[in-house]
């Protein structure tokens, strides 16, 4: 099963990088970036780095479009989660599979560290689709929601499109052969920095 989901992954990548140079690439970006964000879970990662690597020069330029797709998908998350939670948003939760964290999650959104776990959520490869629709039901402030969006998603994808811009498909290439010991030590340091925040009352 695992070696089937690898090899559509590696499919999808190289289906992503034929269009990159294609007029539609930028519009193809935005609505995954969209999707991603509020009920989609194929990460945005299999259509982002394939068209900035296949593009380098392009990469700031898609960072920007992704940006924008993801803050909007954010924002309609958002609305869902506030308005439509026990019919729309539990299948998105559902679909995820997040069932299980979805309650403790909701507390996190319903206390002092809502933003944090926002922040978190907005700059790594966490679900972000759940995290804005957990802020929806718990009613986070709208403009402190954004804000975090906007400058979040805004480190996250250009900070990808410098690498790329840097080093190319030697960026793939190593997430790909680290991806593991990334997601590890992302673990370690997310349980750390929590524990911190608590200890400390940030």
């Amino acid at each position: 099963m695992l070696k089937k989901l690898r090899s559509l992954k590696h499919r999808l990548v190289s289906w992503v990088s034929l269009f990159a140079e294609k007029p539609y690439a930028r519009t193809t970006l935005f609505l995954h970036s969209f999707a991603d964000s509020s009920f989609f879970p194929i990460t945005i990662d299999i259509t982002f780095i394939p068209i900035a690597i296949a593009s380098p020069k392009r990469a700031f330029q898609f960072a920007l479009w992704a940006t924008l797709g993801s803050v909007l998908g954010g924002m309609f998350a958002y609305y869902l989660g506030m308005e439509f939670m026990s019919s729309i948003g539990q299948s998105i939760v559902t679909m995820y599979g997040s069932s299980d964290t979805w309650d403790s999650l909701l507390v996190t959104f319903r206390g002092d560290l809502a933003e944090w776990t926002l922040i978190i959520a907005s700059v790594t490869p966490l679900p972000f689709a759940i995290a804005t629709l957990a802020a929806g039901v718990a009613e986070m402030d709208l403009g402190n929601f954004i804000l975090i969006c906007i400058l979040g998603r805004s480190f996250r994808f250009f900070a990808l499109a410098l690498l790329i811009y840097l080093f190319g498909p030697a960026v793939q290439v190593f997430l790909d052969k680290y991806s593991r010991v990334i997601a590890i030590v992302f673990f370690i340091s997310l349980v750390l920095f929590f524990l911190f925040l608590l200890i400390f009352k940030f």
